[in-house]
């Protein structure tokens, strides 16, 4: 198979308040593209003093706690963000971002973009603003790891397999995501262990 073209270079937007990070940026397809395209993404393990704060972002933002504790604000409402916290911000979503000093986050993100990403957003539950609360994180790490994979790597059609995933996790998230709050309740985490156990 075809090389693809040397990777793209590191966007401005991208944080140095990490201590570790595996990142991608990838070519834009165009409107004639999938409906669902990655712009760039990655994994981060933030510093203790992280902070983000914006008035918004070009692109829809997708992302998604693994470990750490932190504070959110998104559309003037504070969230708590512990793993298993998914929420999406972009053109005029207003967020600001903290990690607790003991317990900093450790992150994936995704810029998305296409002329359908809006609407499956939407579809899905995860319009920007909305934060929710994913009952087996695991399952939503693991595909983030496959699509970080794609992106790093060397084949010529990976935007086009980064785009498939991404439309698929969307999907995905929806299915094992409940509103903030809920997934902590008992009877939830029941439900997604018996709801395992049948699949």
């Amino acid at each position: 198979m075809a090389r693809s073209p040397r990777p793209v270079p590191e966007p401005g937007y991208f944080s140095a308040q990490v201590v570790e990070a595996r990142r991608f940026h990838l070519r834009r397809m165009g409107s004639d593209g999938p409906p669902v395209q990655v712009v760039s993404g990655g994994v981060e393990q933030c510093r203790s003093d992280y902070r983000i704060d914006r008035p918004g972002f070009p692109h829809p933002i997708l992302e998604f706690v693994v470990a750490g504790t932190g504070r959110l604000e998104l559309e003037s409402a504070t969230h708590l963000l512990v793993p298993g916290t998914v929420f999406v911000y972009g053109r005029g979503v207003a967020h600001r971002m903290t990690c607790d000093p003991g317990r900093p986050l450790r992150k994936y993100f995704l810029a998305l973009a296409g002329p359908g990403v809006r609407a499956h957003l939407a579809r899905h539950g995860l319009r920007p603003g909305r934060v929710l609360r994913v009952g087996q994180p695991d399952r939503i790490r693991h595909l983030l790891d496959d699509l970080i994979e794609f992106a790093l790597g060397d084949r010529a059609d990976r935007e086009a397999c980064c785009a498939s995933l991404a439309y698929y996790l969307i999907a995905k998230l929806s299915s094992l995501a409940a509103p903030e709050g809920a997934a902590e309740a008992r009877a939830y985490a029941t439900y997604q262990r018996c709801r395992t156990y049948m699949e």
